[in-house]
């Protein structure tokens, strides 16, 4: 099998290459370069010279659709930073901080046309290769609460994105794999802060996030993990005091419709209310049946308006956030004057049969030795970590590498080619996966 290795295998090989390049181009070609605004094409390095400190190269780039968008700058000597505006507003930049040679920005850019501009840091000047790395189709949308969201990651659409912001009261931000094992990487970013918490899909299949209230943006990203199947996934966005997502939204009318709803009269004191005895609060429920679906949440502190008693005396039918339900004795203590309740007959509760599973069809395990054909050029490290230091070498299109083990949260592969590391977000983009890689060990760096 023939294998090309047009690759360089330090970043100053990288850098003589550049400047061997620009001298071909010439002096006065380059320099035309700066602050010139030519069009950035994927996979096309564009070469630049950076002569004065403080100068910036410009160009410009377009999108026909929402795209994930890596960008990356070499500097010979100079130390590159970069920064993406739209309109004249920034919307993404790599300040370059640890004043490295090379640096990477990756941007969730939706369609429309960027301006794209490469400065220095430290006064450094020289020449630099910019080039955009790749520009993978993401699914953009507005998370809406109390609805069951669906979406699908594939190796050709390797991201979805969604958003959400001024939440009224705490909620539950809940993530399902209908794989029946491990799923999709999930990436929840509180847009102010900066911060971010992640669940890894290869080894969890869902999860939940509990979200304070507030007008703070939040934005959810559903990553696929590499795969040999599209990673189906829901998003379901729900107040805290609906419980769950099975729940749905809050009903505004009494769904048994025996009794009207009425709320607490704060001016009375000695009427009935009750409250949770437990810390984890009560369920109010659509029937006097703790099979029953639950209606609402009563937190643990908050107080329910009593409107009536099962003939039993084992439930009361309460009003709580404008819904109405039942709520077990039990589970609660009374405050007031509950004396007077009323009796009320409550409706009967017929459960919903439950149906016979069908159990899963089986899918075939891939076969054949596990395999990675590079479709796109690609960088792989001396370790499982992207810093400029430890890259290993660039590994061209069509050539195969053969996976050896990867990291336990699968975020990297280490194959047989030179015992480098390839980060696994390449695969399904810059690299196609093929036969059984099902099985490989989990090895750890050192």
């Amino acid at each position: 099998m023939m294998r090309s290795r047009t690759l360089f295998r330090t970043p100053i090989m990288i850098l003589l290459c550049i400047s061997s390049l620009l001298l071909i181009v010439g002096t006065v070609t380059v320099q035309a370069w700066q602050g010139s605004g030519g069009e950035l094409v994927t996979g096309q390095p564009a070469f630049g010279n950076i002569s004065t400190a403080g100068a910036t190269l410009t160009y410009t780039y377009s999108l026909s659709d929402s795209r994930a968008v890596t960008l990356q700058v070499i500097g010979e000597v100079a130390q590159p930073t970069i920064t993406v505006l739209k309109a004249g507003q920034v919307v993404a930049n790599q300040p370059n901080a640890e004043g490295s040679k090379i640096v990477s920005l990756t941007a969730l850019l939706d369609a429309g046309t960027y301006t794209v501009q490469v400065g220095t840091v430290n006064n450094s000047v020289g020449s630099l290769i910019v080039v955009v790395q790749s520009a993978t189709p993401v699914t953009t949308g507005q998370l809406p609460i109390a609805s069951v969201v669906s979406g699908q990651v594939t190796a050709d659409a390797a991201t979805a994105t969604y958003n959400f912001t001024a939440l009224p009261e705490p909620v539950f931000l809940y993530f399902e794999s209908t794989l029946p094992t491990g799923g999709a990487t999930v990436h929840l970013k509180n847009m102010a802060a900066g911060t971010e918490s992640v669940i890894n899909g290869a080894d969890v299949s869902g999860t939940r996030f509990r979200i304070p209230a507030g007008s703070t943006a939040y934005e959810v990203d559903v990553s696929f993990t590499g795969t040999d199947q599209p990673q189906t996934f829901t998003l379901c966005l729900t107040l805290v005091s609906a419980s769950s997502c099975e729940a749905g939204s809050v009903p505004t009318t009494d769904t048994t419709g025996d009794i009207p709803i009425s709320t607490p009269d704060a001016s009375n004191p000695s009427a009935c209310t009750v409250t949770p005895l437990n810390t984890n609060g009560a369920n109010i429920r659509k029937y006097a049946d703790t099979a029953s679906p639950v209606v609402i949440g009563l937190p643990n502190g908050d107080v329910a308006s009593v409107i009536g008693i099962s003939p039993a005396g084992n439930f009361f039918k309460v009003s709580y956030k404008n819904a109405g339900g039942w709520v077990a004795a039990i589970a609660v203590g009374t405050n007031g004057d509950c004396g007077g309740v009323p009796v009320v007959n409550p409706p009967v509760f017929v459960p919903t049969p439950t149906p016979t599973p069908i159990p899963p069809t089986k899918q075939p395990e891939p076969t054949g030795p596990c395999l990675i054909t590079m479709a796109d050029k690609a960088f792989v490290y001396t370790r499982p970590d992207a810093k400029p230091d430890y890259l290993s070498d660039q590994v061209q299109k069509n050539y195969q590498l053969i996976p050896v083990g990867r990291l336990k949260d699968n975020s990297w592969w280490k194959t047989n080619y030179l015992n480098s590391w390839i980060q696994t977000k390449y695969l399904g983009h810059e690299a196609k996966v093929s036969g059984n890689c099902n099985h490989l060990p989990v090895v750890s760096y050192p």
